[in-house]
């Protein structure tokens, strides 16, 4: 390319830039894939390496300004980056490309690559056994991966209340075979024991059952050159060679061995063509509480598969997957009291005929309310440590039309995101704020978060109707919904007048 640009230079003295367009026979900008940035490579050699001298003479052209003139910069870079890459494996490096011989050239987007690990690469199966393994991938879809569960806790956001978080009964969860020519599985349940928390102390389980919860799943078929869904497709339980609790792989359901009870009839015909799952990957559905009527506690799922005679597999890779589940609500949760005070701190009494339950406060300008929340989720006996999954709580206040809202002291209490203590705006001689004593403030070490009383200060600035809504919730996720459980939990209204009291 530069060589062709050198051949024009000549005609360059006589014409101006204007007119060279006329006179000369346009440059065609280089397709993308031909050009190698500033480095130079052999013409002819066995092996392809960099030449250090044509890539002198490539720095030495460039620095003529009349060739950058015609053929500037951006033509000579590409459009898209140059890549090789590098892979390492347990901190063992099993690819590393050599970028003189490996180098994807202005690698446009979209482009598939396929990468060869050197000797030192590990698979599922180390060479040369052949073996069959399992592994589960996530808590919903794509949901919590595996890696991201720690003692059975999804780990969430770092430094946010959504973080630490137990599971909710029903869900989703899904695996993988490294083998797609198993037929059958079974999933077993084990409940741990003596606190039932995995990440508060409690005994791994022992003996362990498989469950039996009903799983499906839809299936785009081609029927007669058409496309075509067929809808719940049951998955399982069923019955084969004398085993129950068996559920089948979706690679095997269109051609089930005879003998299988408990799936019904076949929806599917002879030429169907097998497009795509809805549900790749499935292993339990969430059509019941994975731990039935149990409250909660800490469960571990392990696989156990069988080939199309009924005969249980070796799995060499099947760990198993330990989830801390929490069924229960928060204990209590309630606004318990409402107070006012004018600016100087002086109790304020309820005005005219108003009641408790529905109060009428005359604060003046820059008066306040105090309401006293309580907000707990303890544990339902000293045995047990299935609940403490308290997300926090809030006191979200709006008035007049629309989403007008006033700030609260403190804004929010949060597992993490947790003022401890705080100053409210105005302090007076015995006037009580903030949190009472004993409160369960959180212990991430323990992932622990009970909650307790507290105190809450509000400052209206517009004479209005109040609505004080309590939003509260727990910990705990299915794996798409981050906190499941939070929401408006109790409200207090009341009517603020803060003109000058006379």
């Amino acid at each position: 390319m530069i060589e062709n640009v050198e051949r024009q230079l000549p005609l360059r003295p006589a014409q101006g830039i204007a007119s060279l367009a006329a006179n000369v026979a346009p440059l065609r900008r280089p397709a993308a894939a031909d050009l190698m940035t500033g480095q130079g490579f052999a013409r002819a050699s066995a092996a392809l390496k960099p030449d250090a001298a044509r890539t002198a003479l490539i720095a030495t052209k460039f620095a003529n300004p009349q060739i950058r003139d015609l053929f500037p910069w951006w033509w000579w870079c590409c459009d898209n980056p140059n890549l090789v890459f590098s892979v390492t494996q347990n901190g063992t490096t099993i690819l590393n490309e050599d970028p003189a011989t490996a180098t994807r050239w202005c690698f446009a987007s979209g482009q598939s690559v396929t990468l060869v690990g050197n000797s030192q690469s590990v698979g599922v199966c180390p060479p040369p056994r052949i073996c069959e393994g399992f592994g589960w991938v996530s808590v919903g879809n794509p949901g919590i991966l595996v890696e991201n569960i720690t003692n059975g806790y999804a780990n969430g956001t770092a430094g946010a209340d959504a973080s630490d978080m137990a599971f909710l009964g029903s869900l989703n969860i899904y695996g993988g075979f490294n083998d797609l020519t198993i037929p059958f599985y079974q999933v077993w349940e084990g409940l741990w024991t003596g606190n039932a928390n995995p990440a508060r102390g409690g005994i791994a389980p022992g003996p362990s059952l498989p469950i039996s919860i009903p799983l499906s799943s839809n299936v785009l078929i081609v029927r007669g050159g058409s496309l075509l869904w067929l809808n719940d497709v049951i998955l399982g339980p069923c019955s084969f060679a004398g085993i129950d609790n068996l559920y089948m792989t979706t690679s095997q359901r269109q051609n089930p061995p005879a003998g299988v009870t408990g799936l019904g009839p076949n929806p599917f015909l002879p030429g169907d063509t097998v497009i795509t799952w809805s549900s790749a990957g499935l292993i339990v559905s969430s059509a019941a509480p994975l731990i039935g009527s149990t409250p909660g506690g800490g469960v571990d799922l392990t696989l156990v598969a069988y080939d199309a005679t009924g005969t249980e597999l070796a799995l060499t890779s099947n760990n198993p997957l330990t989830l801390m589940i929490d069924n229960t609500g928060l204990s209590s949760h309630s606004i318990d009291s409402v107070s006012a005070f004018d600016v100087n701190g002086n109790p304020v009494g309820l005005s005219g005929p108003s009641t408790t339950q529905c109060p009428s406060y005359h604060i003046g300008p820059n008066g306040y309310l105090l309401l006293h929340v309580t907000v707990t989720d303890p544990d339902p006996s000293a045995a047990l440590s299935l609940n403490e999954h308290l997300l926090g709580y809030e006191i979200d206040t709006q008035f007049g039309h629309g989403s007008t809202t006033v700030p609260t002291v403190p804004s929010h209490r949060g597992y993490v995101v947790d003022p401890y203590p705080f100053t409210p705006p105005l302090t007076l001689p015995g006037q009580v704020y903030g949190i009472d004593p004993g409160y369960g403030a959180p212990n991430t070490a323990l992932v622990s978060y009970i909650g307790g009383g507290d105190t809450i200060q509000i400052s209206p600035q517009v004479s209005c109707c109040y609505d004080f809504q309590l939003w509260a919730g727990k910990r705990v996720t299915d794996g798409q919904e981050i906190f499941g459980t939070w929401g408006n939990v109790d409200f207090q209204t009341a009517t603020v007048d803060v003109s000058p009291i006379v």
